[in-house]
């Protein structure tokens, strides 16, 4: 959908610029604590092995190319957060195809926290207790020689995306 050069005074656009002016979810004091910085010794409450705060782009570049790929690991990615209706719509409007949109944005993930899987509960209890939705999304396994990363799209239901492995 497309409202031309003066869009921000359309009528029409004004549902999807105010989708697009909801506040973000601000959770930066929950991960201080949870990883103790802010405690005196900095002892973390849950221990984490890698916190990607996920931005347009993010899943290619910040968790695959700059950890996964470097360091020889794959993950799978299988059950992640549907995207907010203003950026499902924003594909939609763009023609993506799943790559296209995870290369694009965030998908509404936020952040990525990696960490052991029996302190995955605690973690997600922590959050919610703190006023945040947490959920595992997936797993990070090790895959001698062809690390990739794949996606199970939420944007397109049935759509995976795979990064590497060639």
């Amino acid at each position: 959908m497309c409202f031309g050069d003066n869009w921000y005074i359309q009528e029409a656009a004004r549902p999807y610029i105010e989708l697009a002016a909801t506040p973000s979810v601000l959770y930066d004091k929950f991960l201080v604590h949870m990883n103790g910085w802010s405690s005196p010794d900095l002892t973390p409450i849950v221990k984490s092995s890698l916190i990607v705060h996920l931005t347009g782009g993010s899943f290619r570049g910040k968790f695959w190319e700059d950890f996964l790929k470097r360091h020889g690991f794959s993950a799978v990615l299988d059950d992640l957060y549907d995207p907010p209706e203003i950026m499902q719509l924003g594909g939609e409007w763009r023609g993506f195809k799943s790559s296209g949109f995870y290369d694009t944005f965030h998908g509404g993930q936020g952040v990525i926290v990696v960490m052991d899987k029996e302190d995955v509960g605690g973690y997600i209890r922590l959050a919610a207790e703190a006023g945040h939705e947490a959920k595992e999304c997936g797993m990070i396994t090790s895959n001698a020689g062809k690390p990739q990363l794949i996606i199970e799209s939420k944007f397109k239901k049935g759509e995976t995306v795979t990064i590497g492995g060639k």
